[in-house]
């Protein structure tokens, strides 16, 4: 279409990459040691995410970011399924939700990959947001 650039699969395989750099800096970063509640849930943290590092690292390249952005669903609905059998009282869902934010927002925010240019210098039929 209009000013389409071919999507070589480059951007996904730069995601990929990124997560895992990110991760393996936080996998460096050893969970406190103990017996407390606190020092358990860091080390499932790094357990979990290990795991997934290395899932992503076993996948052939052309499927390394699919394996990786699919992750997230899979240890979402194992939150969901965990926060199931919480006592309604402590409002499970609330707590999977900020820690879904928490995540979130302590990876950096991924640049954006523009599908097509908007500087094509025809007309047509599509809208473009403009400064008034």
């Amino acid at each position: 279409m209009c000013g389409d650039v071919e999507d070589d699969g480059s951007y996904e395989s730069d995601l990929a990459q990124r997560f895992l750099a990110r991760a393996h800096t936080l996998l460096a970063r050893r969970p406190a040691a103990g017996d407390d509640l606190e020092a358990y849930l860091d080390r499932l943290f790094a357990d979990l995410l290990g795991r997934c590092v290395a899932d992503v690292e076993a996948a052939d390249a052309s499927d390394a970011y699919r394996r990786m952005a699919m992750q997230s669903v899979v240890l979402s609905r194992l939150a969901g399924y965990l926060a199931g059998h919480a006592a309604l009282q402590e409002d499970p869902l609330r707590k999977v939700m900020e820690a879904v934010m928490h995540g979130y927002g302590e990876a950096d925010p991924v640049p954006a990959h523009d599908h097509h240019r908007h500087d094509h210098g025809h007309d047509h039929e599509h809208d473009h947001p403009h400064s008034h």
